[in-house]
């Protein structure tokens, strides 16, 4: 079943490339589906040991159930949609109003748009966005021949930046997360023969293995798919620099026809979603200097160093 992923980690630009897709009649936007236990986010979030056992049959029947269906986090744009009718309007603000849905559709983490708003014969293009590994998706590419993957990537001075102030000062802190960093980051920084982090906190060493998580996350994507004719990498940077020109790839690589029309609505997007400005709460040099020891030999991100 034809779909689309967009692909990488958090705080590289995978909203803007959402909101971009989701501009065209025939897409239902679907964000970080993988966070939900719902048919594809149990998918996405399969072992490595056992990602081969997925088939082409078992992911495309999640991709179906998924077309009409809605989540907490995902692009609530019924209005304009190919898929549904002039009732569209009532069942957006059912669906945005928290306490009418919780009473229509419990709690339920997933739920069908309202059957009174779809059109005759209604179809979508489902597209998921998805961060992380994802070892079932890399298993499976190859046997799903109207799959497109959509591979975010950004600046790593900006990741960090933006990483810094949604993700650490506003949630543990850097004390708090440094173990955890520390945890994920040990097997790779063992198998590319560096040194672990150390045991008691440091600024550099957080750095270093946020900085290895963002490596290894983009080189395994990059590797397992840059061989396929429906995979592409979106630079965050050029996304922003000219959205209607990366518009063109984008819908071109999932199979959409772009129109003024289009062109027009994207051209008009503003970054609502994260519009604060970050602070400059990181040391530019000790970020540099970081950010080259560590990515300096990083294909994906050469760009970036030259």
């Amino acid at each position: 079943m034809k779909h689309v992923m967009i692909v990488g980690t958090g705080r590289s630009g995978s909203n803007r490339l959402l909101d971009i897709l989701d501009v065209h009649e025939t897409t239902n936007c679907r964000n970080e589906i993988h966070r939900f236990d719902t048919p594809v986010g149990k998918l996405s979030r399969v072992e490595k040991a056992d990602a081969d056992q997925i088939t082409p049959d078992v992911w495309n029947d999640a991709v179906a159930q998924a077309e009409l269906r809605q989540s907490i986090d995902d692009r609530k744009t019924l209005v304009g949609k190919s898929f549904t009718n002039s009732l569209a309007p009532v069942a957006y603000r059912l669906v945005h109003h928290t306490k009418l849905r919780h009473l229509l559709w419990s709690r339920q983490e997933e739920w069908d748009i309202p059957g009174f708003a779809l059109a005759k014969d209604a179809k979508a293009l489902p597209v998921f966005k998805v961060l992380g590994r994802h070892d079932s998706l890399v298993a499976i590419h190859k046997h799903l021949p109207e799959q497109s993957i959509l591979h975010v990537i950004r600046d790593p001075r900006a990741y960090l930046k933006s990483w810094w102030n949604r993700l650490v000062l506003q949630q543990d802190g850097a004390e708090g997360i440094y173990p955890k960093v520390k945890e994920i980051i040990s097997d790779t920084l063992r198998e590319h023969d560096q040194p672990p982090m150390a045991d008691d906190f440091d600024l550099a060493e957080l750095l270093r293995g946020e900085l290895w998580i963002l490596r290894e996350r983009h080189a395994y994507l990059n590797t397992a798919f840059r061989e396929s004719n429906r995979y592409d990498i979106f630079p965050y940077e050029d996304t922003s620099a000219n959205p209607v020109a990366d518009g063109e790839r984008a819908f071109a690589l999932a199979g959409l026809t772009m129109t003024d029309t289009h062109r027009d609505r994207i051209a008009q997007q503003k970054n609502t979603l994260f519009a604060k400005a970050h602070s400059d709460t990181l040391d530019k040099d000790l970020v540099e200097k970081q950010v080259k020891a560590v990515l300096h030999d990083s294909p994906v991100f050469e760009r970036y160093l030259a």
